[in-house]
């Protein structure tokens, strides 16, 4: 073996862990273990269990560091000569957890490969290594190991695998960690590390990440919500409740009476229903039935004529469907507005009619 490249590992991992140790005596191990090794097929060596001996330490949270002697006696084949393989490495450890019985890690470390076959002069090669592992508190200062590793030695450019079961001896490890101080500025149950709302005010009901509840998800807290059944898909104002816009609605009625007749025919009775029903739904609407005529007769008669028209459609919306005396107005224009003008019976007809004019305010709430 390279005696001087071994010392120089050895020396440097534990001045490593010297200095450590004058920082912080809390997490070092010595340990040992029994280390199976599968060689490279090309070696030849019979794959054999051997000894192991390590020391480590984790100096900071989620690293540590170790070192690690490991030594097999095997055979080559087919001489079966006897041979002593020796394993020293350096290693650092990452722990994939940082407290709890069981710590899982990662291993990645150099170091040196002798061996040393009867008959033969012995023969060191440096050495690469990773792999994974799991230490698990048995007692309070009592761990077993499981630890795999893949060898791959620098010089010959050959691979080993190595699975080694182990026990360690913890120094300190197990002492009482200090007690933690939960604060919680707003006193609402939530610690301030992990309150994303940290002035919520006191006696409100929170969420695990101590933000105030919202039943129904409108974005405005139950203790701020005047409406607390809001569906989600409407816009809110600051209370919770939903915005409320008005629009226009409106409908149109048109009926057209026989020449110098004031009867409403029966086909029109469900158009002007219509009115009576959109009247109903709208409480805020008002109707103005305008009744006209054509050019025949004098204007006078035709005024006179146009009103009786206007009068006979307000009085079916209002005896027959409901509608309010005092919602309803009934104005007769005569000739004044005719509608087309007239050259054939056709057109004259047009004119003969009484048309309704219908509005109202809709409330409508907005959506997101």
């Amino acid at each position: 073996m390279k005696t001087q490249k071994l010392l120089a590992l050895a020396v440097a991992a534990v001045g490593f862990n010297a200095v450590a140790l004058t920082v912080n005596a809390s997490d070092f191990e010595v340990g040992a273990g029994v280390p199976y090794y599968a060689f490279d097929k090309e070696t030849t060596l019979d794959d054999k269990a051997g000894f192991n001996l390590n020391m480590g330490y984790r100096f900071d949270r989620p690293f540590g560091v170790e070192l690690s002697y490991s030594q097999v006696n095997t055979d080559i084949d087919p001489s079966r000569a006897d041979a002593k393989i020796q394993d020293i490495h350096l290693d650092g450890l990452w722990y994939l957890v940082n407290e709890g019985k069981v710590l899982p890690y990662a291993a990645l470390g150099v170091g040196m490969l002798d061996a040393d076959v009867e008959g033969f002069d012995s023969d060191s090669e440096e050495a690469v290594n990773f792999g994974l592992g799991v230490k698990a508190h048995l007692s309070q200062n009592i761990r077993a190991r499981l630890d795999a590793r893949w060898l791959y030695s620098h010089d010959t450019y050959q691979d080993h695998s190595v699975l080694t079961l182990g026990l360690s001896y913890v120094f300190g490890g197990a002492k009482t960690a200090p007690a933690v101080v939960f604060m919680d500025a707003d006193k609402d149950g939530v610690e301030d590390s992990g309150d994303k709302c940290p002035n919520t005010p006191a006696g409100v009901a929170v969420t695990a990440d101590g933000c105030p509840v919202d039943s129904d998800k409108d974005g405005v807290a139950d203790y701020l919500d005047q409406c607390p059944d809001t569906s989600s898909k409407l816009k809110v104002d600051a209370k919770g409740c939903p915005v409320v816009l008005t629009e226009d609605v409106s409908i149109k009625l048109n009926v057209t009476f026989a020449s110098g007749s004031d009867v409403v025919e029966p086909n029109f009775f469900e158009e002007i229903r219509g009115v009576g029903r959109f009247m109903e739904q709208y409480e805020n609407s008002q109707v103005v039935i305008e009744g006209h005529t054509d050019t025949s007769g004098s204007a006078e008669l035709n005024k006179n004529l146009s009103q009786k028209r206007a009068n006979a459609v307000a009085k079916i919306l209002v005896e027959q469907y409901g509608v309010a005396a005092d919602r309803v107005t009934a104005v007769g224009f005569g000739e004044e507005q005719v509608l087309v003008k007239e050259v054939t019976a056709e057109d004259k007809a047009k004119n003969r009619r009484v048309i309704a004019k219908v509005s109202a305010k809709k409330e409508v709430m907005e959506k997101k």
